[in-house]
Formats: C-alpha cells, sequence, structure tokens
C-alpha cells in the first residue's frame, strides 16, 4: 500500500517528531517513540511469527532521533538515540499515520448490482481461483458456487476452503426443511422478512453458506439487500437518521429453554476506522434501544425509514437455488430473506448450512495474498 508521494520531512530541533511534508495534504507528524516502536527489523519482530521481541513497555522515555532522511525511492532512514537504524517505505507510515478515508463503504462494491459473481465447485481447486472467489465475496457480499454436492458433507467440503466452522447454539451445521405443519416460521412457506442471523450474539458470525439439497417447489427464492449500500441512501437522504442508526445500541434478547442470550448493537455498526461494520436487523427478536427521551421520536422515524429501504424490492437480489447450489454471504452486511412458496404433495424444500467467523475468511485471504507475492500483513 502507498500513500501521496511526500515532498519532504524534517525533525523538530529535540529529535521528537518527525513532520512528513506531502504535495495538496496536511502534514504529518509522528513521534520518535512511536516510530522506534514501529520497526519490524529482525531485532525487533521475530520473522518467522512477526512477534515482538522488542517490548513496547520497555521503550525508553528519551528516545529521539538522531538521523532521518528520505531516498529517491522513497525509503525513510532514520537512526534513534539508542544507535538502532530504521528503514521503512515512506507510503506505508504514512498511511498507518493518517489512513485515507475512503468513507463508510471501505472500497466495497455499492449496489444496485445485477448478480452475484458465480464459481464452479470444480474449479476451486488452487489458491488463485479460491483468492478470486474470497475477494469477490469482500467487494460484493456474496458468491453464489454450483456444482457442491447436496450433503452435509458437501457443506463442510466448500466451507473447508474458506476456514473452520463456527459452533453456534444451532450446532456446526444446520437444517431446515418446509413444512405444510411447521414448528417454526423458517419451516414455513411464509415470505421472511430481511434480516441479518445472530444478532442477539455479542460478535455474530460473519460468514454464512447456503446450501440446497433438495428444492423442487416454485418460488422460494432467497433475497437478499446490501446493508452498506442502504446505509448510504440514508446517509445522503437523512444524516440525523444515519448518526442515530449507528450510534444507537438496541438490546436483541434470544431466550429459550436451553440458549438465553443478549447480545446488541447499533442497528448499522461502524468499526472503529469509520467504515460500516455489522448490521444487525431482526424485526422478530430486537429489543428496546438505549435512548435518550429527545432522540426517540427521530430514532423511530429513522427505524421506519430504514425498514422501507431494505424491504423495498427495487434494492433487493433475488437467487433462486437449485440442489448443488451454495450461496456464500456477508451476514455482518448481507440481510437476507425469502419469497413465499407453496408444497404441493410430494415436494420438497430442504438446505442446509453453516456459519464462520469473518476471521476465517480474513486469514484465509492473507494467507493466500501472502502464498502469491501480495501484501503480508
Amino acid at each position: 500500500m502507498s500513500a501521496t508521494v511526500p515532498t519532504a520531512i524534517s525533525v523538530d530541533e529535540a529529535g521528537a517528531v518527525l513532520t512528513i511534508v506531502r504535495h495538496g495534504r496536511t502534514p504529518l507528524r509522528a513521534h520518535a517513540m512511536w516510530l522506534r516502536d514501529r520497526c519490524e527489523c529482525g531485532d525487533c519482530r521475530r520473522s518467522t511469527t512477526n512477534e515482538r521481541l522488542l517490548d513496547q513497555a520497555a521503550l525508553d522515555p528519551t528516545t529521539v532521533i538522531r538521523e532521518a532522511s528520505l531516498s529517491d525511492s522513497d525509503d525513510l532512514m532514520i537512526v534513534f538515540s539508542d544507535g538502532h537504524r530504521w528503514i521503512s517505505g515512506v507510503g506505508d507510515v504514512a498511511v498507518q499515520i493518517d489512513p485515507e478515508s475512503d468513507g463508510p463503504m471501505g472500497g466495497r462494491t455499492r449496489w444496485p448490482i445485477g448478480s452475484f459473481a458465480t464459481f464452479a465447485r470444480s474449479d476451486l481447486r488452487d489458491d488463485v481461483a479460491v483468492l478470486e472467489m474470497l475477494d469477490r465475496f469482500i467487494a460484493d457480499g456474496a458468491v453464489v458456487v454450483t456444482g457442491v454436492e447436496p450433503s452435509e458433507s458437501g457443506l463442510r467440503d466448500t466451507a473447508g476452503l474458506i476456514g473452520q466452522i463456527q459452533m453456534t447454539n444451532y450446532g456446526p451445521t444446520w437444517s431446515f426443511e418446509a413444512s405444510v405443519d411447521p414448528v417454526s416460521e423458517v419451516e414455513s412457506m411464509h415470505m421472511l422478512r430481511m434480516h441479518t442471523d445472530l444478532p442477539y450474539r455479542e460478535q455474530p458470525a460473519g460468514v454464512q453458506l447456503n446450501l440446497a439439497i433438495s428444492i423442487s417447489s416454485a418460488g422460494g427464492a432467497s433475497t437478499f439487500v446490501d446493508g452498506y449500500s442502504m446505509a448510504e441512501i440514508l446517509r445522503e437522504e437523512n444524516p440525523r437518521a444515519w448518526d442515530l442508526l449507528t450510534s444507537v445500541h438496541f438490546e436483541y434478547p434470544y431466550l429459550r429453554s436451553k440458549v438465553r442470550l443478549r447480545g446488541g448493537g447499533p442497528l448499522v455498526g461502524l468499526d472503529d476506522a469509520g467504515h460500516y461494520g455489522i448490521v444487525r436487523r431482526a424485526p422478530d427478536l430486537v429489543g428496546t434501544p438505549r435512548v435518550a427521551a429527545q432522540d426517540t421520536a427521530d430514532l423511530y422515524a429513522a427505524v421506519r425509514r430504514w425498514g422501507e429501504i431494505v424491504d423495498d424490492p427495487a434494492n433487493q437480489i433475488h437467487v433462486g437455488l437449485r440442489p448443488g447450489e451454495l450461496v456464500i454471504f456477508d451476514n455482518h452486511r448481507l440481510l437476507h430473506g425469502r419469497t413465499a412458496f407453496t408444497l404441493q404433495p410430494g415436494e420438497r424444500r430442504h438446505l442446509m448450512g453453516c456459519y464462520l467467523e469473518m476471521d476465517e475468511l480474513r486469514n484465509t485471504i492473507s494467507v493466500l495474498r501472502a502464498a502469491s507475492g501480495g501484501e503480508t500483513r
């Protein structure tokens, strides 16, 4: 990663602060201790594991910069008061001091998009193909994989391309089959409203896989909408509503005979970098918000408008899965639902699924990219 090419560097008289001056940009400043701490050479980090050899708590508080220079190839060289010599790309340093803001979408594809990228399971046999699929997942929020064995074995095999399956209150995998006498709404033939799964967990699973095992009925298409893109619509339309939905905490109590979970967060979460993070929406499970009296009316108006946007069919993608087809989607980002259908005598609708932590997917991407000569951190 690189930043705008700097025009100059300078160090204050005390040697405590380095300044990076860039064309048309606000100067960036970094303290000598921070720069010394950032060193990743073999004396400061173990090359095989990136473990620290330099104790952060033991940094000399009197550390200053004795020398600093910038090469023609934009390598920043610093000699510190402890005699340590450090070299790094100045663009990398600048990005870490002040990451360039790319807005809440964080570089992801803004919907509408026509369809999800489709990959044949038989083609996902090498790292390059798997990395391409996962990159599309990050950009668009979902991908479809065809030619998967329609069984739990096929589900686990495809999930294994990403990482370890996450155990939840539904077990390592789950299965549901539609019924004319359903126990739960998901087993009914009704339309399911747009929602995210597991909003009652402090950290909901980030990756969800749904595999069609047996589908013989018409209708019942899986529906998806990008919560991030819909939040952008709200932000542009009503910044006040957006501020409330990204800051007010909603509780999600989940109370069953042997499961009692009570997680929650904003309906549209932001991460520390200001990018969209975890979207939570489950109209049948949501609890009460922690909201000040003066903000209450505006908050409920924002909730109503948010519902209108995500439930609007014009904003959704419909995926009619057939047996052996699997959709992998971002449960932190996409809301999903289902159109209604009718089971005729002898017809079946059977799906299986599982969850993975988003860290599993990010780790796999990083490992595959490093193996291909790309970024390793």
